[in-house]
């Protein structure tokens, strides 16, 4: 039997492997691409502001995928005019479905050498981008999550008010809360994080200083990033007095 600790990063590990891509990737609204109508010089403008390594280039929408730019393959031939065919540069795109599990996402993504991938829906358009990094800050992430003491993510602001961090699992909230897992129900395991069951609920990224109503509590968005509620303050009539 593993002692009281070591089942939690079990659990961990778990989760993750549970994982699906859709829970993990950038949402199409959040994708910076291109596309192949740009002239050379047009591209480089793009290039300088978008600050991305790889960029996916379509032709009219993100539907219409017809390659990855790698801007290092643009460095040879910065001085070019603006008529120049930079489109025989593109490198194919690698598309996986959105329900593809994360583990294995990870294993093709090392196989295949290849660190981005364009996530598809069900229908086959476009509906986000997942790569590498991405994966790794999840797996990073889940590992800081299962080492932190409880209480380290948390501070109370007064008798029914408390601001977490979104990383907080579900298992320490509800601890902290004094409230039943089940007021979560359906999610992955209760060490899902606070911000992913979150988004699973509300189904998209909510607005700074929106509300979101879960049973007794109300959950105020503090802070975002690309794919976290990173702040969250919440509000109830059920916290221990600690």
């Amino acid at each position: 039997e593993p002692v009281e600790g070591e089942k939690e990063i079990l659990e961990g590990i778990v989760n993750f492997g549970t994982l699906r891509v859709k829970q993990v990737m950038r949402p199409r609204s959040e994708v910076s691409y291109t596309d192949v109508s740009l002239n050379f010089h047009q591209l480089m403008d793009f290039v300088r502001t978008s600050g991305y390594s790889r960029v996916p280039v379509c032709e009219g929408s993100l539907d219409n995928i017809r390659g990855l730019l790698y801007i290092k393959d643009l460095l040879p031939f910065l001085e070019e005019g603006p008529d120049f065919d930079w489109r025989k540069l593109l490198r194919p795109a690698y598309f996986v479905q959105e329900t593809k599990k994360v583990d294995f996402l990870l294993k093709d993504f090392q196989e295949k050498r290849v660190h981005i991938a364009l996530v598809l829906n069900q229908h086959a358009k476009t509906s986000g981008l997942i790569t590498l990094e991405d994966i790794i800050e999840e797996i990073i992430g889940d590992i800081n999550d299962e080492f932190d003491e409880i209480g380290s993510r948390y501070q109370r602001l007064n008798d029914h008010t408390f601001l977490f961090d979104g990383k907080t699992s579900i298992y320490e909230f509800c601890k902290v809360m004094n409230v039943n897992p089940s007021l979560f129900y359906p999610m992955k395991g209760i060490n899902e994080s606070l911000s992913r069951v979150i988004l699973q609920r509300h189904q998209t990224m909510p607005e700074i200083g929106e509300k979101i109503h879960i049973g007794p509590l109300t959950f105020v968005v503090e802070s975002v990033d690309l794919k976290r509620i990173k702040k969250i303050r919440v509000q109830g009539h059920v916290a221990k007095v600690q």
